[in-house]
């Protein structure tokens, strides 16, 4: 590495656990642990991540200037280290806290002074030491920082996906569940770079944290299964909405500064909705507190736009992984121009601190901060054919297989697609975050809506309510999405309302109910190869674009490796797979 180079690593060590590389401010790639451990949503250092990440690009760990982590409070980065007893001790002092502050609401502030006061001040140094020591001897780096964990919201997408920073004044929210004391803040963004102006609000009055509430008490897995309450909302009846939305709307208010508040905390939301939802329809639920949230956000982003003047705003943060609220955000009157960061989760943070890292390294070297937009999120592994080969060759399938190279397999799965069949695709780098972009996919004949049962029946396994996203081609997008507000529909990052000619062409990709899409707007720059497919399969159908759904057996990990491809191809009902140029077909 050349000494004027800077290096920074970003670290997520919460839920979704991620590493991002990132030299003299381009992201060189960024992966999720659970990919490489297969176990979902893990949580801890990403080890496995990060050696992927460090071998790939030559670099080792004496390059790195700087490691971020995205978020500064170390029990909740201790807990996430995988310590059992204090992830044991933290949820029972969270049981126990929010029982008595439901039955008690007046010793809120009490609870609230003593956390700050006594528990942070006391306990955290000493838990900071030996967390800052397990990562210097795990990973072998000397520097170790931590960034505010919406200060990292407010980075990934201000500048890794606003286009015009330098040209216009935008507005950056940051929204979610909890984070470093606080679950929500409003930044400026602009020549001057990004700087927080209000809007904080305390984690013990989250607005996002009683969707995943309803998660939970729906029976769901919390920070995990919230978008089936999103999907299911469309479903609900007016009346019985009607009837729920006051149990939720009652909880919440917005100060002058822009700031929520709770009338109850947060870790008695449970409590309080075992009392006042039971012989509610569990539909109703869904449909009451996606209407919470929606209007909760657009209240919050008007206000925000009215108190400052700025028409420019951008979103980070769980929250925003709602995609039919960004839908109707983006439909704001006041409102020119809306950016959504591709995967609001925690995973985002990974790349949030390594902006951040390299910005301090910038000002101490006395050097230029310019970050490099990143105009595709393909930042994980990939194969070549000759390594796909030797891995189908070392593999043990169970299935009677075939293997057969082609010259033009985009061509082949563009057939297949057109004739009703369901083809498994692995090729180039794998998609960083929750959504699958074509590399990582499975891919279907949108016009189908046969094609959702078989597909659910041969490996997804979907609740029958939840909707499957899709893929268009740009060129095809406005016969099928109508307009948005100069919003980037690249990542399905948003719902889209759609023409009469998408109803009929692409049925097996829209909601059943409400008939939006959450789409991936394709250009040919960004992916040739799946751009390709769909080219061809345009013209054998007429319809330029492909249902595509994430590449994985229900409850695991999107696929990482070639030996994850064939694990699956072998334990599901799947017929094709089209990994490299090569198709793999069972007899």
């Amino acid at each position: 590495m050349s000494k004027t180079d800077i290096i920074t690593l970003g670290l997520n060590l919460y839920h979704g656990a991620t590493a991002c590389l990132l030299k003299n401010g381009e992201i060189l790639g960024c992966v999720s642990e659970e990919r490489f451990s297969r176990k979902k949503n893990e949580m801890g250092i990403p080890e496995k991540a990060i050696k992927h990440l460090l071998s790939q690009n030559n670099i080792s760990a004496e390059d790195i200037d700087l490691v971020g982590l995205g978020g500064s409070w170390p029990t909740a980065l201790l807990v996430a280290s995988n310590v059992k007893r204090g992830k044991s001790l933290t949820a029972t002092l969270i049981n126990l806290s929010g029982e008595v502050l439901y039955r008690f609401p007046a010793l809120n502030g009490l609870y609230n002074f003593l956390h700050q006061n006594l528990y942070q001040r006391f306990t955290f140094p000493g838990l900071k030491k030996n967390l800052e020591q397990e990562l210097q001897n795990r990973l072998g780096v000397k520097n170790i920082e931590g960034f505010d964990h919406h200060q990292c919201h407010a980075a990934v997408v201000s500048y890794g996906f606003v286009k015009e920073r330098q040209d216009k004044e935008w507005l950056v929210f940051t929204n979610d569940a909890a984070g470093d004391g606080f679950c929500t803040s409003i930044n400026q963004l602009g020549k001057s770079g990004l700087k927080q102006l209000f809007g904080q609000t305390k984690n013990s009055d989250s607005p996002a944290w009683i969707y995943s509430i309803v998660t939970q008490y729906m029976g769901m897995r919390i920070i995990e299964h919230e978008y089936k309450i999103m999907g299911l909302a469309p479903y609900a009846d007016k009346k019985g909405v009607e009837r729920v939305y006051p149990v939720f709307r009652e909880l919440f208010s917005l100060d002058d500064d822009l700031a929520f508040h709770s009338k109850i905390n947060v870790h008695s939301f449970y409590r309080y909705l075992h009392k006042n939802l039971e012989r509610h329809r569990f539909d109703g639920i869904a449909g009451a507190v996606q209407q919470l949230v929606e209007e909760l956000l657009i209240d919050w982003v008007r206000q925000g736009i009215k108190k400052t003047g700025i028409t420019n705003v951008a979103l980070g943060g769980g929250i925003f992984l709602n995609v039919k609220a960004n839908m109707l955000l983006s439909e704001i009157a006041e409102l020119d121009n809306l950016v959504v960061c591709p995967t609001g989760g925690d995973e985002s943070n990974a790349i949030g601190a390594a902006y951040l890292a390299y910005e301090k390294i910038c000002k101490e070297r006395k050097v230029d901060f310019s970050p490099k937009r990143i105009e595709t999120i393909y930042l994980g592994n990939e194969y070549n054919d000759e390594a796909i080969k030797k891995s189908a060759e070392q593999y043990k399938f169970k299935s009677n297989v075939e293997i057969k190279k082609y010259d033009n397999i985009e061509e082949k799965v563009a057939q297949l697609l057109s004739e009703g069949e369901v083809v498994a695709r692995f090729n180039g780098r794998m998609e960083w975050g929750a959504r699958s972009l074509g590399n990582r996919s499975i891919l279907a004949n949108p016009a189908n809506q046969r094609v959702v049962r078989k597909i659910n029946e041969l490996i997804k396994c979907r609740d029958f309510w939840m909707p499957f996203a899709g893929t268009i081609i740009y060129e095809r997008a406005k016969d099928y999405l109508l307009p948005s507000k100069n919003l980037d529909p690249f990542f399905m990052a948003t719902a889209f309302r759609t023409t009469d000619l998408a109803k009929k062409d692409l049925p097996a990709m829209l909601h059943p109910y409400d008939e939006t899409t959450r789409p991936q707007v394709l250009k040919q720059e960004h992916n040739p190869s799946y751009y390709k497919i769909i080219k061809e399969f345009e013209k054998l159908t007429g319809i330029g674009a492909c249902l595509n759904t994430s590449f994985n057996i229900h409850g695991e990990p999107i696929v990482c490796t070639p030996e994850d491809a064939f694990h699956t191809l072998d334990d599901s009902g799947l017929e094709y797979l089209a990994i490299g140029s090569f198709l793999i077909s069972k007899k």
